[in-house]
């Protein structure tokens, strides 16, 4: 009787180890089920998302400048607007271009956060420090050579200047 019984044991272990090698089968078979979906599905949202997108080319843009660095530009003569976004989009834009021939062209918004420390009620345009430059509304500098040789400041004044800049 004891071989019938360490038989059925021999026996019964080879069914466990059976039913767990198929268990770890179905489990492998169900993660690579789910891998694949997975990796097919993103594969075609990044094709969507190239189809939706229409061609376009990022450009940098190199003309805003914070007030801070207005002194600081590789040219040696150029002027810098300082004006608030509104403004700049309904007017100056057009003018920058327009005169972008006439020399190199800068502008600042007001409206930047990190240009707030410049921004008064009263005006100092003509600084040797640029820590001590105030401004009040839209205004044009010339700078020549790291120093502030020309200012206009009001929207008056700036576009009789870009009148003068344009003879």
């Amino acid at each position: 009787m004891k071989k019938n019984n360490k038989s059925n044991k021999n026996n019964n272990s080879g069914m466990e180890m059976g039913n767990l090698f198929k268990i770890v089968l179905v489990i492998l078979i169900v993660f690579g089920a789910f891998y694949i979906f997975t990796y097919y599905l993103q594969k075609n949202k990044q094709m969507t998302n190239v189809e939706n997108k229409p061609n376009t080319i990022t450009t940098i843009q190199y003309d805003e400048i914070l007030i801070g660095n207005l002194l600081n530009q590789k040219e040696d003569n150029y002027y810098v607007l300082i004006v608030n976004k509104s403004d700049y989009n309904a007017r100056y834009k057009e003018y920058l271009s327009k005169f972008s021939s006439k020399g190199k062209f800068y502008y600042s918004l007001i409206d930047n956060g990190l240009n707030k420390k410049y921004i008064t009620n009263t005006s100092n345009l003509i600084v040797d420090n640029i820590q001590d430059l105030k401004v009040s509304q839209t205004s044009l500098l010339k700078i020549n050579n790291g120093k502030i040789v020309e200012t206009y400041d009001g929207n008056s004044s700036v576009m009789e200047a870009f009148i003068k800049i344009g003879k």
